[in-house]
Parts: C-alpha cells; structure tokens; sequence
C-alpha cells in the first residue's frame, strides 16, 4: 500500500492534470489507458477528496475523477551516449590451405653435362679422339668422367688411353689428366673407366674427353659432369 506521503504527492500531480481540463457536469478521467491502480475522488475548486482505490459518490458540487497510477506511454527519449568498445571476441578458427602457387622459374645451373660416341679406328694413329666435351665458365669444378669403350674387332686389343683434358677458347691445353687407362681389352669384350678430377678455372674453357684412336673395330662412349663447387681441396 502507498503512503500517506506517497498518495498526497500523486495527489497533487493528478489536480494539477484534472485542473487543466475543461470543467463539466460529467466525469473526468485522466491517464485511464495506463496499466497500474486506478485512483477516484471528488473534484470541487481544483481540490481533490475522496480519493481511494474504488468509485466513489461524489456530493452536490464536486466532479466525481479517476485517473491511472502509470499514465499513458510517453514520447520517446533521445539517443544515448554510445557505450565503451566491447571485449575482442575469440580468435577464429584457421581457414583451409590455400592453393599452389604457380612453379617459379628456373634456377641458374650449376652442373653441366656432356655425353658422346666416337669411333676410335684409325689407319695413321696415335693422335686422340674427342668424345665428349663441356663448355665451362669461371670457377672451380670437381669433374666426374666415364668412357666405356667397345672391341668390335676379331683380335684382342691393347689397352686404349684416354685422359680429360682442358683447352681454352684457342684449343691450347690447360690441363690434363691421363688416368682413364682401359686396360687390354678382349676380342668382342669392353671395359669401363670412370675417373674424378678438379679443374679451378680463371678463364672460360672447354673440358673434354678424349681417347687415342687404335688399329681395330674400337667405339668409345663417354660422359662428363662437371659440378661447380665453392673450394677446391
């Protein structure tokens, strides 16, 4: 239940609504669409009596009034101030991988390669026989060479010579090495030779491989790789 100071405060608030509203003979209502208590009383001269909670008989002279404890909606109020930034949410969950990326050009070589067949028969010998070669630029190389050579010949052949030899851009040799030795080769038979060596390079040169030719029905097949490498040891 309100209080005594309560009521004569809401008290005060409905006269000075009712007042405003034109005087007749009939009821007066003011705030009835509210939703809370509905109050009623006696209105004479701007002054309430009678005020309760039920309907009330007014005497001769006052204007029997109600009105709602609540009022009726208001208009709407301004916009507020905005509100402080709210806390970063959770990290998302990790999307799916993303496509290849298209291959990249080629790198720079640094291997170079050389491989051949050459017929070591002769009538005049004792001159050798380019079998394969690389063309190689400045810088120190380990050279890996492999020669098989083939006797295609009735008889059994003496062992057949080859070396690795560097010539510069002039044909003048550089450097050589004479380690790839065949060893006597069988009628119909081959052998196989593989030698590594190091070539350290302040000019552009040619590597090749070479072999002496011989009397006979000989075929020489060979390959070179020629690596660049930082240091020679």
């Amino acid at each position: 239940m309100r209080s005594a100071k309560n009521l004569v405060i809401l008290i005060a608030a409905v006269t000075a609504s009712v007042s405003l509203i034109a005087a007749g003979s009939g009821a007066l209502s003011a705030g009835a669409s509210g939703s809370g208590v509905t109050y009623y009383g006696c209105l004479k001269a701007g002054k309430l009596s009678n005020v309760g909670t039920l309907p009330v008989t007014c005497k001769s002279g006052f204007t029997p009034a109600s009105w709602d404890s609540t009022g009726p909606q208001g208009p709407p109020g301004n916009d507020g101030a905005p509100g402080a930034p709210g806390a970063d949410g959770a990290p998302g969950s990790p999307g799916a991988p993303g496509a290849d990326g298209a291959p990249g050009p080629a790198g720079v070589s640094d291997v170079w390669t050389g491989h051949g067949t050459q017929s070591l028969s002769c009538l005049s010998c004792g001159r050798p026989f380019a079998v394969t070669s690389v063309n190689l630029p400045i810088g120190n190389y380990l050279v890996t060479a492999h020669v098989n050579v083939q006797d295609n010949s009735t008889v059994a052949m003496a062992s057949v010579p080859c070396f690795v030899g560097l010539y510069d851009q002039f044909g003048n040799a550089i450097s050589l090495d004479n380690s790839l030795q065949t060893g006597k080769i069988a009628s119909g038979d081959q052998a196989n030779v593989t030698e590594t060596t190091t070539f350290s390079l302040g000019a552009a040169a040619t590597a090749g491989l070479f072999c002496y030719g011989q009397f006979g029905l000989l075929v020489a097949t060979g390959s070179m790789t020629a690596a660049a490498v930082t240091t020679l040891h």
